[in-house]
């Protein structure tokens, strides 16, 4: 089925292959990431767009299958099929969008100094006190 081969390659590797040059960006030029908020963008389009580009096949293929066993001739299935596809195309759309996302990010972590960037975020925390809370002051048994 070729939702599954999306699942495997699209999916798995792409989700890795992403994290890893995000983590591999901040390492390699010794700085935090433009965005926290970009990189968060280019995690849920992916998981959308491939959640639905996944969906999508899947269901594409059930219908193409069904009708096979049928004997409904091939021609006849393409105004079946047309939905899902414009479906595919639109969450495969979001899969690319995610990259340019990410690109953006990675580009502006190059060119900017993410250093201040974060130093001036960290000193807004921690002028309003609203620093992360930890498990021990959480629970107040």
């Amino acid at each position: 089925m070729v939702a599954h081969a999306h699942l495997a390659l699209l999916g798995a590797f792409t989700f890795v292959g992403m994290g890893f040059i995000e983590y591999a960006f901040s390492r390699i030029y010794g700085k935090p990431i433009y965005s926290r908020a970009l990189s968060e963008w280019t995690y849920w389009l992916i998981l959308v767009g491939f959640s639905g580009f996944f969906w999508s096949l899947t269901i594409a293929g059930f219908i193409q299958g069904q009708a096979f066993l049928q004997g409904v001739p091939e021609i006849n299935l393409i105004a079946w099929l047309r939905p899902w596809y414009i479906a595919r195309a639109a969450f495969g759309g979001m899969i690319v969008l995610s990259g340019i996302v990410q690109m953006y990010n990675l580009w502006q972590t190059v060119r900017q100094d993410t250093r201040a960037l974060a130093l001036r975020e960290f000193e807004q925390v921690a002028r309003s006190g609203a620093g992360p809370q930890t498990a021990q002051e959480g629970s107040h048994a």
